[in-house]
C-alpha cells in the first residue's frame, strides 16, 4: 500500500526547491518550524489542517484548488482524484501531481552532473532493454558511481510506472538488513508472521520498479538475496553502486571510469612551444581544456568557491596538471578545486605530491566518507580481507605499474602470503583499486590511480614493511636491468627498451629507495646493510646507461651515473677494507664501475661534454685493463675516439679506434668490430675520403643486420646517408635518412632524430625547396634543444653555413613565420613530416 504522506512530502521537497526556498524559509512563511517541515518531507508526519492552509498560500496554489491541495496534503484525496485534479490543472504548480503515478524519493543534488554523457546514454540504454535486470556501477572511490547512478535513475523515471527508488546502503554493515532497508525506504507495510524479504517479495511481485541500490560493497553477502528478488519480481530492475561486483547470474558491469583529462604534454613536445599547455598555445589552451570534463568541474567548483577565477595564460597548463595528477576522479577535483579560496593553481600543483594531506575539507552535507579522498579510498580498504589488505600495501611498493611477475617476485619473495597472487590481484581489480591495462608486448599490467598509490604506500610504511619491500623491489629491478642489458643490441632489443621504458617508473624508485635507505641508516652494523645497497646502486645504473642513451633520457642517465659514482668515490675513501671484503669482491664492484664509468663517458659525450666524457672514459680503460676484459677495454677505446673525432682531432680519432678494431677482432667480438668499423668510416668521411667512409659503413652495416641490432643498423644507414648526401646522391640520401629514421621510432631511440631531421633538411635545401628545409631545420632545433644535446665543431660549422644559406633565399618575415613552424611541431608531428606520411602535405 502507497503511503500517501510520502507522496507528499517528495512532492513539497521537489516544489519547494522550484521555489528557491530552503527549509528555513518555508517554515518561516508557514508558522511553524524548520523540524517540522524536514518531517513532513521525510515522510515521518503529515501536516496539520492549519499548516497545509498556510503551505498553500506558501506555494502559490490557486484559491480554487486550496480544498483539495489540503486533502492531498493530509491523504484524505483519493490516488484518482489527485490524477485527475493535475491533468485539468497541468500549467500551474499542480502539473507536478502527475508523479504519484510514478513515485520517487530521488534527491535533487545542488551541483549538475559535469559531463558523463556517454556513460549516462550507456548505462540507460542498458537498463532499457528487457533482458538487462541488474547493472551494476563499479569504479574507484572518488569516481562518481552515486551521482552517476542518480542520474541515470531519473531520466528513466518515466520508464517505471511504480516509481523509481534509492536505498542508501551506507549506513548499514550488515548483510541481513539490506532486506528491511529496503523495505522501509519502499514504505512497504510489512505482515505479522513475514519476514521483511517475504514482505518485499510480495510488494515488488507485480511492480515495475527500479531500485537504486547505493554502496553495496560492505553488504557484498546480500547479492543472493537481490538476486532471489529479481527472480520473484519479473517486472523490477535493480541498478547498483560498488566497490565490487555481486558475482551473480545475470548481473551486468559498468565501470565508471574517470573524467576525460587533456593529454599531458611528453618532454619533448614541450620544449618545441613557448608559453604553451599541452602542445597549444596559452589562448587556444584556454579554449580546448575546458572541453574536457575534469578541467570544467575544476572551473565549475573553483568558481563556487571563488566567483572570480578564471582559466588565465599563466594558470591554464597547470590547471591541466592539476586534474592530471588528481586522475580525473571527481570527489578529489572538487575537493581540489575548494581550496583555490587560499592556494593559487601553482601552489595547489606543488602541494599535490602529497594529494591526500591536500584533499581534505569537502562539503558537509556528503558522507563522512566523501569529505576526504582519504576516507573515501579508507572504506574501500577497510573491506578488505586481511590477506587482500597485506597484498593491497605491498602494491604500494611500485611506481607507475607492475607486472603479474614482479607482483609474485616482489611482494611474496618470502612466501608469506596465503593467498594465490594471481587470486589476490583478481579481487582487488573486483573491488575497483587496481585496473589491469595492455603492457609492452601484450602482457597484462597491473596500475593503480595515483591517489590509491598514495594510500597503499602509507599503509606499506605504517605496517613497517617498506624497507624489506623496498629491498626486494631493488633486487628484481636490478636482474630486469642486467637481463635487459644483454638484450639491447641483439634481435629483441625493440621488445626490451619498451619493458625498460614501460618500468622506468619502478627503475628509478629501485634507485631513489637504495639511496634512501643507505642514508637513513647509521652505526656499523649499517654499514656492511650500507654497501650492499651501494654496490645495487652501481651496477643498476650500469646495467641502464645504454637504455637511457638509445631512449633519450641523456639528462636523467647522466645525473645517475655521476650521483653513483660519487656515492662509489665516497665510499672508497671511508670505508675499510674489513667492511667491502665482508660484502662484495673487489672484482665484481671494480666491474661495475667501469661499466658505470662507460656509461657516464658515453652519456657526457652525447651533450657535448668532453672534459668529463674523457676522463670517464679513461678511467674505465684503466680499469677494463687491470680486470683484463678486454670487451671493456674496446668500448672504451671507442669512447676516447669519439671525443677526439667531436673535437676535430682526426688522426688521435682513427688510432684510438683502430686500437678498439683489433682487440675486438681478437676476442671475435662482431658488435665491437661493427661499431669501430663504422666510427673509422666516420672519420674517413670528415677527411674527405668518401668511397672508403661508405665501404666501411656498409660493412659495419652488413655486420649489425647478421646481429640483428636494429639500433646499429640505424646508425650506420644514417652515416651512409651522410656520404651518399656529400656525394650529391640526394634521391639515395633521402631514403637512407628516412629509413633509418623510422627504425628509430620503432626503436624509441631518439638519439640521431634530430640528426636524421636536420640531414633530410640538407637534402631537400640541395634540391632547393627551401621552405621545407626550414621547417625541418626548425623541429630538429626544437628537438635537440630538449634532448640537451649539441654539435661536434665540424657539424656547427657546416649548419651554420647551410642556415646562412637557406636563409639568403627568404625575407626575414617569411623565414621567421617558416622557422617557427617546424620549432612548433610535436615530436610526431615532425616524424611524419620528415617521412612524408600520407596526410602530411609536402609544400
Amino acid at each position: 500500500m502507497k503511503d500517501e504522506g510520502t507522496s507528499f512530502g517528495l512532492w513539497l521537497q521537489q516544489r519547494r526547491k522550484e521555489l528557491d526556498l530552503t527549509r528555513r524559509d518555508l517554515a518561516w512563511r508557514a508558522g511553524c518550524s524548520a523540524k517540522t517541515v524536514e518531517k513532513i518531507e521525510t515522510g515521518e508526519r503529515r501536516p496539520s489542517k492549519q499548516i497545509a492552509e498556510c503551505l498553500a498560500g506558501c506555494l502559490d496554489i490557486p484559491q480554487e484548488e486550496r480544498s483539495k491541495f489540503v486533502e492531498f496534503a493530509r491523504a484524505e484525496l483519493a490516488a484518482e482524484g489527485s490524477a485527475q485534479l493535475a491533468q485539468t490543472n497541468s500549467h500551474t504548480p499542480w502539473r507536478t501531481f502527475h508523479r504519484l503515478q510514478h513515485p520517487s524519493n530521488l534527491p535533487a543534488h545542488p551541483n549538475d552532473l559535469v559531463g558523463r554523457a556517454g556513460e549516462i546514454e550507456a548505462a540507460c540504454t542498458l537498463l532499457r532493454r528487457p533482458g538487462v535486470r541488474l547493472l551494476t556501477l563499479i569504479g574507484a572511490p572518488g569516481v562518481g558511481k552515486t551521482r552517476l547512478a542518480l542520474r541515470v535513475a531519473s531520466d528513466l523515471a518515466d520508464d517505471f510506472s511504480d516509481g523509481v527508488f534509492l536505498v542508501l546502503l551506507a549506513p548499514i554493515t550488515d548483510a541481513g538488513l539490506v532486506a528491511s532497508t529496503v523495505v522501509r525506504t519502499l514504505s512497504v507495510q510489512e505482515v505479522a508472521g513475514r519476514s521483511p524479504f517475504e514482505s518485499l517479495q510480495a510488494y515488488l511481485q507485480d511492480k515495475q520498479t527500479l531500485l537504486v541500490l547505493d554502496n553495496f560493497e560492505q553488504v557484498a553477502a546480500a547479492a543472493p538475496v537481490i538476486a532471489q528478488l529479481l527472480e520473484a519480481a519479473p517486472q523490477v530492475k535493480v541498478l547498483v553502486t560498488s566497490r565490487v561486483v555481486l558475482h551473480i547470474y545475470g548481473e551486468h558491469d559498468f565501470e565508471v571510469p574517470p573524467l576525460a583529462l587533456p593529454p599531458a604534454a611528453s618532454s619533448h613536445d614541450a620544449a618545441y612551444t613557448q608559453d604553451t599547455a599541452d602542445g597549444l598555445t596559452s589562448v587556444e589552451a584556454i579554449k580546448c581544456l575546458p572541453q574536457y570534463d575534469a578541467v570544467r568541474l575544476f572551473l565549475e567548483r573553483a568558481q563556487a568557491a571563488r566567483s572570480d577565477f578564471k582559466l588565465t595564460p599563466e594558470n591554464v597548463s597547470v590547471v591541466g596538471e592539476i586534474c592530471r595528477h588528481l586522475d580525473g576522479l571527481p570527489l578529489a577535483i572538487e575537493l581540489a578545486a575548494a581550496r583555490i579560496r587560499i592556494l593559487t593553481p601553482s601552489a595547489m600543483l606543488a602541494r599535490l605530491s602529497s594529494r591526500l594531506k591536500l584533499l581534505t575539507g569537502g562539503a558537509q552535507d556528503l558522507p563522512v566518507r566523501h569529505q576526504t579522498l582519504r576516507s573515501a579510498i579508507a572504506w574501500s580498504y577497510d573491506l578488505l580481507e586481511e590477506e587482500d589488505k597485506k597484498l593491497f600495501r605491498r602494491l604500494g611498493v611500485f611506481v607507475g605499474g607492475r607486472t603479474l611477475e614482479a607482483i609474485e617476485a616482489v611482494c611474496n619473495a618470502n612466501c608469506d602470503l596465503t593467498v594465490d597472487v594471481l587470486d589476490g590481484v583478481e579481487s582487488l581489480i573486483s573491488k575497483s583499486l587496481v585496473q589491469q591495462v595492455e603492457g609492452a608486448g601484450g602482457e597484462p599490467r597491473f596500475v593503480m590511480l595515483a591517489t590509491i598509490h598514495e594510500y597503499a604506500r602509507e599503509k606499506l610504511d605504517e605496517n613497517g614493511e617498506a624497507e624489506e619491500l623496498s629491498r626486494q623491489h631493488a633486487h628484481y629491478f636490478l636482474a630486469l636491468a642486467e637481463r635487459a642489458e644483454e638484450e639491447l643490441t641483439g634481435e629483441r632489443q625493440a621488445k626490451w627498451l619498451a619493458r625498460l621504458e614501460e618500468e622506468h617508473g619502478n627503475l628509478r624508485a629501485a634507485l631513489r629507495r637504495s639511496s634512501d635507505n643507505r642514508r637513513s641508516r647509521n652505526g656499523r652494523d649499517a654499514d656492511v646493510q650500507n654497501v650492499e645497497d651501494e654496490e645495487l646502486e652501481l651496477r643498476l645504473a650500469g646495467a641502464l646507461w645504454k637504455f637511457w642513451y638509445v631512449h633519450g633520457h641523456f639528462s636523467e642517465g647522466r645525473q645517475q651515473l655521476f650521483a653513483v659514482l660519487h656515492m662509489a668515490d665516497m665510499r672508497t675513501r671511508k670505508q675499510d677494507d674489513i667492511v667491502t671484503g665482508q660484502t662484495v669482491g673487489l672484482g665484481a664492484h671494480s666491474a661495475a664501475r667501469a661499466k658505470a664509468l662507460l656509461g657516464a663517458g658515453w652519456l657526457a659525450w652525447t651533450q657535448g661534454d668532453y672534459a668529463s666524457a674523457s676522463s670517464f672514459s679513461k678511467e674505465s680503460l684503466a680499469i677494463y685493463r687491470e680486470l683484463g676484459d678486454k670487451e671493456g677495454v674496446a668500448l672504451s677505446l671507442n669512447n676516447l675516439g669519439m671525443v677526439a673525432q667531436n673535437q676535430g682531432d682526426l688522426g688521435s680519432a682513427r688510432s684510438l679506434f683502430e686500437e678498439s678494431l683489433a682487440i675486438g677482432r681478437e676476442f671475435g667480438s662482431k658488435r665491437a668490430v661493427a661499431a669501430s668499423i663504422n666510427n673509422l668510416g666516420v672519420v674517413a668521411r670528415d677527411q674527405g675520403d668518401y668511397d672508403l667512409a661508405c665501404s666501411l659503413h656498409a660493412e659495419s652495416l652488413a655486420m649489425r643486420t647478421e646481429l640483428g641490432d636494429r639500433r646499429g643498423i640505424a646508425v650506420s644507414l644514417t652515416n651512409l646517408a651522410e656520404v651518399a648526401r656529400k656525394q650529391g646522391d640526394y634521391d639515395a640520401a633521402r631514403s637512407l635518412y628516412q629509413k633509418s629514421l623510422a627504425i628509430r621510432v620503432e626503436l624509441g631511440y631518439k638519439w640521431g632524430f634530430a640528426g636524421c631531421l636536420a640531414g633530410l633538411a640538407k637534402v631537400t635545401a640541395s634540391q632547393s625547396i627551401v621552405e621545407r628545409a626550414v621547417r625541418l631545420w626548425g623541429a630538429a632545433e626544437a628537438l635537440r634543444e630538449a634532448l640537451g644535446t649539441t654539435f661536434s665543431a665540424a657539424e656547427l660549422a657546416e649548419y651554420e653555413r647551410d642556415l646562412a644559406a637557406a636563409r639568403a633565399q627568404l625575407d626575414e618575415v617569411r623565414w621567421r613565420k617558416v622557422w617557427d613552424e617546424g620549432r612548433a611541431m610535436t615530436l610526431e608531428q615532425a616524424i611524419a613530416y620528415a617521412l612524408e606520411v600520407k596526410g602530411v602535405v609536402r609544400p
